[in-house]
């Protein structure tokens, strides 16, 4: 956990108590003494616990900076032994909470809370051109009932994205170009792309020109389309969604290089263990039940059984939940979140 300065272990200590995390209460409370110790007479001032808002991340708000714990490309470094957390469609699915999915808003979200990495859905126009939206229907998110692929980019990008009550300023949400959402990623948080257009090349042709090749990966169930992306840009990664050993071992005769990334469920993490050891993929797992699980009673611990049993990386509605099993949440209160209709312990003011 960060020790900046005494009171942070002693919030620290408070908070997972209020949690029910009291397993690790007497480890915080020393911290909190040791740096107490540490600090002596120093008149220095401790850092103030930072309070988010939605002004800090809306459509009308600047890219925030990425806090440094970790830094961006580790997802796709084989030398970087982190934990990572990834924000599902920016910053939480259709189920998030504080800013539409698919959104420059969601991305600039990720990075404030200090996600190592954004998910986002990318589907193609009538021109060949990228933007970011996950059905193909345009009705669920905007309102108008048209494929992405009927219209054309200048088309699409005129299209506000519908706000359920999400509060801050998201008025001015239109439909994003991957481009953009690139821009706002470029050194900041990395990208695992959904690709949704059968146009894998097109996706990957898009990263090299951003100069995204260290920070962004291709997430694909169709392997035709991974082989066309590799073959439009040899150098490209590669996330595949095997279910299974098998399932792998027959996608694998497809590529000269192994995908840098398997996505695969939680209960297949020991059967992969032994190819991970021998090709260097990171381990990346879906926790959407989990979330629920920790939306219904507060305990963000459920994610830590995911991470031990081998996950590098764990993709959440709730990002900021999984951060705080990492105890890399360094804000005092996030800011306040959508009316769901329903309860949750980390949802009350």
């Amino acid at each position: 956990m960060r020790a900046d300065a005494s009171h942070f272990g002693l919030v620290e200590v408070a908070r997972r108590r209020r949690l029910g995390l009291d397993g690790d209460v007497n480890r915080l409370a020393l911290s909190a003494l040791l740096v107490l110790a540490a600090c002596g007479s120093s008149s220095e001032a401790p850092p103030a616990p930072v309070l988010l808002t939605h002004a800090d991340y809306d459509c009308r708000a600047e890219t925030p900076e990425p806090r440094p714990e970790v830094e961006p490309g580790c997802l796709l470094d084989p030398d970087c032994d982190r934990s990572l957390v990834v924000g599902h469609r920016g910053a939480g699915g259709n189920f998030g909470v504080y800013a539409p999915e698919n959104s420059l808003s969601a991305i600039r979200f990720a990075i404030l809370i200090g996600a190592d990495a954004v998910e986002i859905d990318v589907r193609h126009s009538r021109d060949d051109r990228l933007v970011l939206m996950h059905d193909g229907s345009l009705e669920r998110t905007t309102g108008v009932e048209a494929n992405t692929d009927t219209l054309s980019l200048d088309e699409l990008v005129a299209l506000p994205l519908l706000d359920p009550g999400f509060l801050g300023a998201f008025d001015c949400e239109t439909v994003p170009t991957f481009e953009a959402a690139l821009a706002i990623a470029k050194g900041r948080v990395d990208v695992v792309v959904d690709t949704k257009t059968s146009r894998g090349d097109l996706v990957a042709r898009a990263i090299v020109e951003a100069q995204m090749l260290d920070q962004a990966v291709i997430s694909v169930s169709s392997v035709d389309t991974a082989v066309a992306a590799r073959e439009a840009v040899p150098e490209i990664r590669i996330q595949l969604r095997p279910d299974s050993i098998e399932e792998y071992e027959a996608m694998k005769p497809r590529f000269s290089r192994p995908p840098e990334i398997l996505e695969i469920p939680a209960d297949a993490l020991s059967d992969f263990a032994p190819i991970r050891e021998e090709e260097h993929n990171r381990l990346f797992v879906d926790v959407f039940g989990l979330d629920a699980q920790v939306f219904g009673d507060g305990d963000v611990r459920a994610y830590d059984p995911v991470y031990a049993d081998g996950a590098d990386v764990l993709q959440s509605e709730f990002p900021a939940w999984v951060l705080m099993s990492l105890d890399r949440d360094y804000w005092e209160k996030l800011p306040a979140p959508r009316d769901l209709g329903l309860d949750s312990p980390l949802l009350r003011d």
